[in-house]
């Protein structure tokens, strides 16, 4: 099980809201980034896990596999890596 404590953003990342929508800002991009994605990136660095954060989507978003938001949540983390706005770290428990 994969928990978001394991990730943290990086120092220059910014998260911005600007006319109702969000926005990722890295020192050398900005996307655009949807509700959900907000989420991902709030709950990063708490001991949740991929599977209890697509419970809570759920609850707000119906009409979705659990599955399919888990596997969305893995892939969105590994693009956020991939574009050095988030990483890895090593959690003592």
């Amino acid at each position: 099980m994969k928990f978001l404590n394991n990730y943290k953003r990086t120092e220059s990342t910014r998260i911005r809201k600007f006319n109702n929508e969000y926005y990722v800002i890295s020192c050398e991009k900005t996307y655009k980034i949807n509700e959900i994605g907000v989420v991902i990136l709030k709950y990063l660095g708490t001991r949740i896990s991929t599977s209890e954060l697509a419970d809570k989507i759920l609850s707000k978003y119906s009409g979705v596999e659990h599955s399919k938001i888990c596997q969305d949540i893995e892939e969105f983390i590994k693009f956020l890596i991939s574009e050095n706005i988030i990483m890895e770290v090593e959690n003592e428990l």
